[in-house]
């Protein structure tokens, strides 16, 4: 909510906080939305291996979002090939 500002004012710094908390429980939504922030260099330095990582670990939890945007990863040459088909 506080990414997009839906009922609340916007506040990345917020959200980048507690979706780090939320991710560092295994929350496979919050662990996609971090990856993003890393991906596009938000609040922090952009770090396509963190963003990999993250996405890696919800899609491990079989999240479907994140197994699309590893695809995604993959064909853009962003992060490593290190999951076995």
């Amino acid at each position: 909510m506080y990414r997009e500002g839906r009922g609340v004012n916007q506040d990345h710094k917020k959200a980048f906080e507690l979706l780090q908390n939320s991710a560092r429980q295994g929350n496979a939504p919050a662990q996609c939305n971090l990856s993003i922030y890393y991906m596009d260099g938000k609040l922090v330095e952009p770090n396509h291996t963190e963003a990999h990582r993250l996405m890696n670990l919800a899609a491990d939890q079989g999240d479907s979002f994140a197994i699309t945007q590893l695809g995604f990863f993959h064909a853009a040459g962003v992060g490593k090939v290190d999951r076995k088909l």
